[in-house]
């Protein structure tokens, strides 16, 4: 079982989202449950793809602006 875990989660992608981009501590990532890594690691990414959905918008009525 805990194998197929080791084998099926990509461990460095994970530790660099929680630790480097969410600010958080190495040893908080080895205390949570895998649960809460996922969880605002998933709220990481949606605000991320929020931000950049709000960037693509205010380029297209920026553009929309200098044409007319």
């Amino acid at each position: 079982m805990v194998q197929n875990i080791k084998e099926n989660f990509d461990w460095d992608y994970l530790y660099y989202i929680f630790c480097v981009k969410l600010g958080r501590g190495d040893e908080e990532f080895w205390d949570s449950y895998m649960c809460k890594i996922f969880a605002l690691i998933d709220l990481y990414i949606m605000e991320q793809e929020t931000k950049a959905e709000s960037m693509d918008e205010n380029a297209l009525s920026y553009s929309m602006e200098d044409i007319l």
